[in-house]
């Protein structure tokens, strides 16, 4: 499906996350910056962007704090292939070089301190923000980089898993981005990444740059907020597992919320656990922005998705009970546990073979 930005109001911005799994090259981050420009900012939106690190750099980060030394060799030659090839230049120059003094004095401390470890880790997006930034300037867009500490970001210090600090943290975020496009900037906010209240970097958990997008849309009730990746979407099923899944076309945020317990590809259980009051549209697409809709008012019956775990399989989707008991899998010697929005399948079997009878069954590919 279509995300059909063209029909909200151009007045609301437009939340948009660009997440790491679609920047493996230099020129991946020119094609999105022309993308963004084409589709959406020369059609006159106004943006908020939140990015995520080079893919594959957060874990070569983590690498670097369990004492790999070599790790830092990695980042560097990336970082550099990235810098050398945009054309790096002046205050953003300067700011990448802060990065890797920073780098490299906190390279051995954070083995052993979780607050230098998540200072580290954060790099990775505050790189890729710096790079963004002049890459847009360069192609006419006024841009302003909205550091967390700066907006007001703030979380608690539980460094690696730090949760924001709610309603603080959404109303600063909401004053200072609104005054950041008033003044007719782009505002480019790394994502991952918050603060303490004495202005410590604490890192909100593997994949929560999903998180940094839903808070800002929040707070600023935009009516779209766009989470760009690799994938069209949320798949039926993973397709490593049935090669056939196809694309949910859209979901409701209970069968959301449920689908991301299953760490399904594309959906970060804690960003869920934010959206408070938010009633605008969440779009997963990739660069043709097509993709998965995940709304209030996006319930309807039928199963969404379907997951393996540790002790069987479920079926998400409104209604999934009644449609799993029409199935041959009944049939065979399981325990079921039905619900309204899931159901569960209890088993020995092996767990992909299950998922592709299942969803064979049910979706028919």
């Amino acid at each position: 499906m279509g995300v059909k930005l063209w029909v909200v109001s151009k007045q609301e911005p437009i939340v948009v996350k660009i997440g790491g799994s679609i920047i493996r090259a230099p020129q991946d981050l020119q094609r999105i910056s022309r993308v963004l420009i084409d589709e959406l900012l020369e059609r006159e939106y106004r943006l908020v962007i939140t990015i995520s690190a080079i893919k594959g750099i957060t874990d070569k980060l983590i690498t670097l704090c369990s004492g790999n030394k070599k790790a830092l060799e990695d980042i560097r030659e990336i970082h550099d292939k990235f810098s050398s090839e945009l054309g790096l230049s002046g205050i953003y120059r300067d700011h990448v070089l802060g990065l890797n003094r920073e780098l490299e004095e906190y390279s051995s401390k954070c083995i052993d301190s979780p607050e230098a470890m998540d200072r580290v880790l954060s790099i990775g997006e505050r790189y890729l923000t710096i790079l963004l930034a002049e890459i847009l300037e360069h192609m006419g867009v006024r841009v302003r980089i909205a550091w967390p500490w700066d907006i007001g970001l703030i979380t608690d210090n539980r460094y690696g898993d730090a949760s924001p600090k709610i309603p603080v943290a959404l109303i600063n975020i909401g004053e200072s981005l609104r005054k950041i496009l008033d003044e007719g900037y782009v505002p480019i906010v790394p994502g991952f990444i918050g603060s303490t209240e004495d202005g410590r970097i604490t890192t909100m958990g593997r994949g929560s740059s999903d998180l940094t997008a839903v808070l800002i849309a929040r707070t600023l009730r935009s009516p779209r907020t766009l989470l760009l990746t690799e994938t069209p979407g949320i798949m039926t099923a993973d397709p490593k597992i049935v090669p056939t899944a196809r694309t949910v076309d859209a979901m409701d945020l209970v069968e959301g919320e449920r689908a991301s317990r299953y760490r399904v590809k594309g959906l970060n259980q804690k960003t869920f656990l934010y959206l408070g009051e938010y009633d605008g549209e969440i779009y997963i697409s990739d660069l043709s922005f097509r993709g998965t809709r995940i709304c209030r008012g996006c319930r309807r019956p039928g199963i969404k998705v379907i997951a393996p775990f540790s002790h069987g399989v479920s079926a998400i989707g409104w209604g999934s009970g009644e449609i799993l008991l029409k199935t041959s899998i009944t049939g065979v010697q399981h325990k079921i546990q039905l619900g309204d929005v899931e159901a569960v399948i209890y088993s020995d079997e092996d767990k992909e073979e299950l998922v592709r009878r299942l969803h064979k069954e049910v979706f028919g590919i």
